[in-house]
């Protein structure tokens, strides 16, 4: 590898790194209770925001367990455009819980599903 493709991929990180710490501070101020959420999952059609959304939560957390434990929250999921799929995934998670309520946010749920949807060869990461 040259010094300049270092240098390069140097800034990159440092750029993504800058601008991970920024979104993280606005994120960690971002709470969707199932009254928000619940109509969404149920009714959004593939061009909603809504799933670019639950992508972020799920890809954000995957790679937040990964940076903490050296190993995926889950693996191998369903590809970001399949909506139903991801529909699916939530709605399963939540049938497993004994009580949904104000703190069942979906920033807990997303992550939670795709690690109980699609376990690591190890058996789930929770």
């Amino acid at each position: 590898m040259t010094r300049r493709a270092m240098l390069y991929g140097t800034a990159l990180l440092t750029a993504a790194a800058v601008v991970s710490h920024a979104w993280d501070a606005v994120a960690q101020q971002l709470i969707t209770p199932p009254d928000i959420y619940m109509p969404l999952v149920q009714t959004a059609d593939d061009d909603n925001v809504f799933w670019y959304y639950v992508a972020g939560l799920s890809s954000g957390a995957n790679a937040a367990w990964i940076a903490q434990s050296g190993k995926p929250l889950f693996c191998k999921p369903h590809g970001f455009s399949d909506h139903d799929a991801t529909r699916d995934v939530i709605l399963t998670f939540l049938a497993t819980l004994d009580d949904i309520n104000e703190t069942t946010i979906l920033e807990a749920v997303v992550p939670g599903a795709f690690a109980l949807a699609y376990p690591c060869d190890e058996g789930p990461a929770l």
